[in-house]
Parts: C-alpha cells; sequence; structure tokens
C-alpha cells in the first residue's frame, strides 16, 4: 500500500492548481473570493485483493460519501502514465466508510485509484476536461481466464508486468503497437520483450529486416496476389503499377481542383450528353507517365453500345478484337452493374453524383487501358485493370479533352490472345472487371460526398484519407461478392502484421489488406450502416471512425488486433473478438506470430506504428515469470495481453522489485 501521507501532500498541490484555473475560468475579482469543496475520500483497503473482471470488489476507506460528483474508480496496469493509461468504473452502494464497484472490462493487474474526474465541473482551454484529480493508491491484481483481452495503454517505451500460471501450465498472446506518429509509412520502432533483465535501446527508425527479427515464426503464409486492380509487385507488397497510378491521380486531382476555373470549357465536335447514342467518343488516359489532368496523355476513343439500363451505359472500344469480349460478354457486364453493384454500393455508401444529368454510369471497356501495363509485367509488377478518374466529374477545372464530364469507370478488355500487350484468360478478366467496377464506383460516391457536395465542388478539404477511401472500396468489392483479391491482400498482411501500418500510408497492397479486415470488421461488429455512416461525414481519418462508432481509436485498434488472432480460435464468445462474415482460419492463410520461449533472455523486433506485433508466450505450471517490455523512446508502445490456453484458472499478481 502506498503511503497516503505522500498522497495527502500532492492532492493539496493538485487542489490549489484546481482552485488557480477556477479561479481564471470564473474570472474572480478579489483576492478574499473563496471556493470551498469537500474533503477528498481516503481508501485504505479493496477486499478481494485479487478479482476477475467483471467481479465486484468492496473498497473501504473514509469520507466516501463526501458529495463529490463526477468521481469514478479508475484501475491502471502502468502507473497511471498517460490519458488512456487507465480504465474506470462507477461505484454504487456508497456509504462514508465503503463503496462497491465492478473490476471493469479490459483490466489487467496493477492499481487502483478514486478520481475526480471533472474538478468542479469546469473546462480548461478549447473546451477540453481537465485531467482527473487523483487519490489514494492500492494494488490490485486481476485474474484474467482463457479468452479474455486485457489492454494496457501505457502509451510509453518501459512497462513492467508479471505472468504466471497456478493448476496449469498457460499460454498468453502479447499484442505489441505503437501509437507514435512516424516520420514516414517507413519509420520503424524497436522493441525488447525480455524476463525482467533492464535494457537499453537507441532512438530513431529502424530498417526492418530478418535478420534483427529474433525467435520463431509459429505460422506464416503468403499468395502470389493476381487480382483485381492489380497484381503483387517483386515483394508482394508495394511499388506495383496499380498502386503507382493511384497515387499520381489522387495527388494530380488536387492539383486541378487548387486551380481556377475554365469559364469556357469548348466541347469540340464531341456529341451531346443529353441522349443515349450507339457510337460515343470518349476521352481516355493513355499515357502512364504522363499526367491525368494533361491533354497530352489522352487519346480519342471511339466505342459502341453493348448495355443500356435504367442506370447503366456500358460501351466498348470499337477496336476491341471480337475474340476479346462478345456482345452476351458485355450484356453480362452490363447487368452485373445494373442489377447488383449498382444497388450494393449506392445501399452500403450513398449516392453518386449526376453532373451532366442523365441518369446514368459509364463502364468503358478499351484495348487503351490494357497498354497501360508494360508488357511482360503484369505477373511481376501489377497490372491496371481499371479506374475511375475524378476529373470527369470537375470539368470546368480541366481542358475538355482530359475530361468526359460524366460518371465513368474505365477497365481494360479481357485479352486471351495477348493482343494488347499482357494475356489475361477471360472468364478470370471478366470476374476482375466486376470487382474494379464495384471498387471504382465506391470512389465515385466517396468524391461525390467529400467533394462535390461538402466541398462544393471547389475544396479538397474533407477528402477521405487513403486508407479509409481505399478500405472502403475494397468492402465494396466484398459487398458484390469478389472475394479474391482482399483475401490476397489480407494474407500480404497476416504474413508480417508488425510490418504494416493500419492508418499512416494505406497505398501498398499490405496495407489495404490490413484496411479491408479492420473496416470489415467494423461491418460485422456495428452493422453494415456503419460503412455509410464514414462515407457521409465531414470528420476525416480516425477522427470519423471514432465519431461513427464512438470508441477512442485505441480501444478500437485493440479490439480489432486481438479479433485477428482469437476468430475462430473458440475460446472467447465475446463477439468484439470475431468476425461474423468472414473466416480468418479456414479462408485465410495463417497468422505470424514470434514465439518467445520465457527461458530465454529476450526476443527483440521492430514494428511500424499502428500495426500490430504477436508474440506467444508460454509458462510452465506454477511458475511466474517477470516481463519488461523496453522500445524506442517516442514509440508510445502499448500491449494487449490475451490468456489463450483452455482454463479457467490463471492468476496475476503485481510485481514488485
Amino acid at each position: 500500500m502506498v503511503d497516503n501521507r505522500q498522497n495527502l501532500s500532492r492532492k493539496r498541490s493538485i487542489g490549489v492548481v484546481i482552485l488557480s484555473l477556477v479561479a481564471t475560468n470564473m474570472m474572480i475579482g478579489s483576492c478574499s473570493d473563496e471556493i470551498t469543496y469537500p474533503d477528498f475520500p481516503t481508501i485504505h483497503s479493496v477486499e478481494p485483493a485479487t478479482s476477475e473482471v467483471g467481479d465486484t470488489v468492496i473498497i473501504s476507506g473514509r469520507d466516501l460519501d463526501s458529495g463529490l460528483e463526477g468521481f469514478s474508480v479508475a484501475f491502471s496496469a502502468s502507473g497511471f502514465k498517460g490519458i488512456r493509461s487507465f480504465r474506470t468504473s462507477m461505484p454504487f452502494d456508497v456509504a462514508a466508510d465503503q463503496m462497491k464497484v465492478v473490476v471493469p472490462d479490459g483490466s489487467f493487474s496493477g492499481q487502483l485509484r478514486i478520481q475526480w474526474d471533472n474538478p468542479f465541473g469546469i473546462s480548461g482551454p478549447f473546451d477540453q476536461n481537465l485531467p482527473p484529480a487523483p487519490g489514494d493508491l492500492l494494488d490490485f491484481s486481476v485474474d484474467q481466464k482463457s479468452g479474455e483481452v486485457a489492454k494496457v495503454f501505457y502509451s510509453g517505451s518501459q512497462l513492467e508486468f508479471c505472468l504466471g500460471s497456478s493448476e496449469t501450465a498457460s499460454d498468453y498472446i502479447l499484442i505489441l503497437f505503437s501509437g507514435a506518429d512516424p516520420v514516414s509509412p517507413s519509420t520503424y520502432y524497436s522493441y525488447m520483450v525480455n524476463n525482467g533483465i533492464e535494457t537499453i535501446h537507441g532512438s530513431g527508425a529502424l530498417e526492418r529486416s530478418h535478420a534483427a527479427l529474433s525467435g520463431s515464426v509459429v505460422a506464416s503464409g503468403s499468395t502470389a496476389l493476381s487480382g483485381s486492380a492489380g497484381g503483387s509487385g517483386s515483394d508482394g507488397r508495394h511499388d506495383t503499377a496499380e498502386l503507382r497510378f493511384e497515387k499520381k491521380r489522387r495527388d494530380e486531382i488536387r492539383e486541378a481542383i487548387g486551380r481556377e476555373r475554365i469559364q469556357k470549357n469548348e466541347p469540340g465536335d464531341r456529341q451531346s450528353d443529353s441522349s443515349v447514342l450507339q457510337t460515343r467518343v470518349f476521352n481516355v488516359y493513355s499515357d502512364i507517365d504522363g499526367s491525368t489532368i494533361a491533354p497530352a496523355s489522352f487519346t480519342e476513343v471511339t466505342a459502341d453500345l453493348k448495355y443500356e439500363g435504367t442506370h447503366t451505359l456500358l460501351y466498348v472500344d470499337q477496336l476491341t478484337a471480337p475474340a476479346c469480349i462478345t456482345d452476351a460478354e458485355a450484356q453480362w457486364l452490363g447487368d452485373a452493374f445494373e442489377s447488383g453493384i449498382y444497388q450494393t454500393d449506392r445501399t452500403a455508401f450513398g449516392d453518386e453524383s449526376d453532373i451532366n444529368g442523365d441518369g446514368k454510369v459509364v463502364i468503358l471497356l478499351s484495348p487503351v487501358i490494357n497498354r497501360l501495363t508494360e508488357q511482360g509485367t503484369a505477373s511481376t509488377e501489377g497490372f491496371i485493370a481499371g479506374f475511375f478518374l475524378p476529373g470527369d466529374l470537375i470539368p470546368s477545372y480541366l481542358d475538355h479533352r482530359c475530361t468526359n464530364g460524366m460518371e465513368i469507370c474505365y477497365t481494360m478488355v479481357p485479352d486471351p490472345g495477348g493482343l494488347y500487350g499482357n494475356t489475361y484468360e477471360k472468364s478470370r478478366a471478366l470476374e476482375v472487371i466486376r470487382g474494379v467496377i464495384a471498387h471504382e464506383f465506391m470512389h465515385m460516391i466517396m468524391f461525390n460526398y467529400r467533394i462535390l457536395q461538402y466541398g462544393g465542388g471547389i475544396y479538397a478539404t474533407y477528402s477521405a484519407e487513403t486508407w479509409v477511401n481505399e478500405g472502403l472500396a475494397h468492402i465494396a468489392e466484398d459487398l458484390n461478392n469478389h472475394e479474391e483479391s482482399n483475401i490476397g491482400r489480407a494474407n500480404i498482411f497476416l504474413e508480417d502484421p508488425g510490418d504494416v501500418s493500419l492508418i499512416h500510408g494505406g497505398d501498398a497492397l499490405d496495407e489495404r489488406g490490413a484496411a479491408f479486415l479492420f473496416f470489415r470488421y467494423l461491418g460485422d461488429r456495428f452493422g453494415e450502416q456503419v460503412y455509410r455512416d464514414i462515407v457521409q461525414t465531414k470528420a476525416v481519418g480516425v477522427d470519423n471512425i471514432e465519431r461513427v462508432t464512438g470508441l477512442d481509436f485505441y480501444e478500437l485498434f485493440a479490439d480489432w488486433s486481438a479479433a485477428v488472432y482469437l476468430d475462430g480460435l473458440e475460446i472467447s464468445s465475446d463477439e468484439r473478438f470475431s468476425y461474423s462474415s468472414i473466416d480468418l482460419r479456414s479462408d485465410f492463410e495463417p497468422l505470424a506470430v514470434k514465439f518467445f520461449d520465457h527461458n530465454l533472455w529476450g526476443l527483440f523486433g521492430a514494428l511500424k506504428s499502428m500495426g500490430p506485433e504477436y508474440i506467444r508466450i508460454s509458462l510452465p505450471l506454477e511458475s511466474e515469470c517477470v516481463f519488461i517490455i523496453s522500445s524506442d523512446p517516442g514509440s508510445r508502445m502499448n500491449v494487449i495481453i490475451i490468456r489463450t490456453d483452455d482454463y479457467q484458472a490463471a492468476r496475476k499478481r503485481v510485481c514488485r522489485e
């Protein structure tokens, strides 16, 4: 137990600070003005001192019914360091010398305290509440059952904790993640998990290499991705043709919106958009090294109408060889959008724009798209299967030669004979194109809300962050039953999850795999309405996710990270830690988990910010072990602790020097 005299001294100094802030906030004009407040409660003991999550414990002390408003009992495994370092529970049956409280979800062994959550109900600068005023500390232990998830958001560079077993041997999964703001998406933070031995680390970024990662891998998997909008690169992760192109179009459309509008956009000899034409001329991006907003990078394509629906017009380039796509196959693609994709995406995300007033979305198939991928590189560097160009929806900013002024998606044509460069088997290519259309239509819907509606067609202020935009586009594929590409990307993430940042990036294939699994998890947990809510708001990034889910992002990230491991393991009945729409253990490659033998000195590794690293620790019967996690200064490391054996009794004690 901590010496209460020290705490009383600390409380008095805190009270002075609070009074000073109150005086400032209330603009007290006289030194004689005084504010009195009740005596702060003092706590002496907690019974039982070891409990399980959800148990009721009794706290004994003095002045527990002193009339304070807005106070709670907080539990922390990291000495209450950091704004997220404790979990709170509201007391009940409060008397002068005793109160009851329920051990809150996610708790881990450490300490508890009574804290005044909002002294005097005042607010600090920028409407942020002041930090809680802390009271006495008591040691407290949590018995963690198999499948339970503890969350220690210490956001620091060192944590000491104890794992143990009583009647049985026990297994634990540690999930480390950094909350740091990285210098770049390629920044790594080193860590060491060791058996109670202090270590010293330097600061800065590390280049991740297999040689730097000690410990064996329990399971890992990979896949050669050759799916919807592009295949795998040379390392299966980065710098594919598709990813380079998507970054180009994002950057260039921001540049275009920053320009002055073109007062007169001459259509030349182009046909009127007011009628459905059997033959039509389109401007098509044709130079992969050019600019998506420069006329020199476009070529004119004449195409024939092959499908007309209530919401759909599908055209095929007249220069397409008959062997590439038949009229029946074009009809199948058109109907796939009209009867399926169109309504599925609109229900999930919202409405597309209609800038030309025809109520149609155009799909154009052209060999020009095939030629954007260099011959012979599709299997090694990926390929561009199709896209949506935002410039088509802001024609007043662009030369008429690089915009069509309509809602339009462009796709490659199947090419089983390799007539236009790379060979694409027909049935597979048609399925890939269907997935591309679902993906790009979601981007079109997002652009409508974030740029045209919320930005007034002038500002990109509300443009969604890449990881959100791409993650939802992959959800669009999933909702339209195009699964292969998402499984492939997710498998790359699962192969080395600590090497993948969920939120700092979004372009690489493994980052898209992480984003798909994250947003699929949100849909399973909160219902698929959550996707529409994410699209139709002016909030961006992490703030957007917190607003629509009502949860702190760390809390949500921890739950998702736990679900990635626990899904299908059948040791947790908590629906927060599983998927309902996918089966990770049956349909995906195994998750990579490092193994740390507690008899060894330590395990060293490096991870990216907001990328979960999974480590398994096994302890023999009736053993305890003190562990220390040390990491780079500024890494803001956190840990999720899951007991994973099949037994119910697992003892954890507070470990002291």
